[in-house]
């Protein structure tokens, strides 16, 4: 893991982002994670892998990502995936755009414990460097720096639209947070680990209409 004393400049960042057939981490599942690794401004790999899930992907979320079971037989299991994103970050930071954790609840549900690397959410930093904006979805987010995102709504699409947002978000405030231990400390990752089969009924409910994509 990253030393938190680390300057952002040295920090391996690792935008993620997955597609699912639904809101629900305890309930739905993975079909999908893309990421895309930034060092000192640039972008320096890729990784993106479809994932079998059991049952049908509900038509609502086809019309979302175009993703149907027929492009996931022979597709890893989400354990295997996220093992391959973990390989794929190594000491870096992860990186993601949401409104609630989004990404990072639905990947530590899926692998079953909490991920120990550093976690960003652009949004958030977005949110701080920008209070008077009322909207920082990631399509507003590119709408506003000009960034073009050739295939919104698919992982590997997106992690590259959060990678870029990320170093235009960094050229602004570099020097306000020359650290990562900065970073974090106004752009880190919130959410609550619950394990799925001691979660309350309550918390679905909560989680279902309150959990969404910016």
């Amino acid at each position: 893991m990253t030393a938190l004393a680390t300057p952002l400049s040295s920090v391996s960042f690792v935008s993620v982002d997955v597609e699912t057939t639904g809101l629900d981490p305890y309930k739905d599942q993975i079909i999908e994670i893309g990421a895309v690794k930034v060092r000192d401004g640039k972008v320096v790999g890729e990784f993106d892998t479809l994932v079998a899930v059991s049952g049908t992907i509900p038509w609502d979320a086809q019309q979302v990502h175009g993703i149907n079971n027929a492009m996931l037989v022979g597709k890893p299991a989400v354990t295997d995936a996220i093992r391959g994103l973990l390989e794929f970050l190594g000491d870096g930071t992860l990186v993601e755009h949401s409104h609630k954790a989004f990404d990072a609840i639905f990947l530590e549900q899926a692998y079953g414990s909490r991920f120990e690397a550093p976690y960003i959410n652009t949004c958030t930093l977005s949110r701080r460097l920008f209070p008077h904006i009322p909207k920082h979805s990631l399509k507003e987010c590119c709408r506003r720096f000009q960034i073009d995102n050739a295939r919104p709504h698919r992982a590997l699409g997106d992690a590259h639209a959060t990678a870029t947002l990320l170093l235009r978000l960094l050229e602004l405030c570099s020097t306000r947070y020359p650290k990562l231990e900065d970073l974090m400390a106004v752009a880190s990752i919130e959410r609550e680990w619950i394990p799925a089969p001691k979660r309350a009924r309550g918390a679905r409910r909560s989680m279902v209409s309150g959990a969404g994509r910016e």
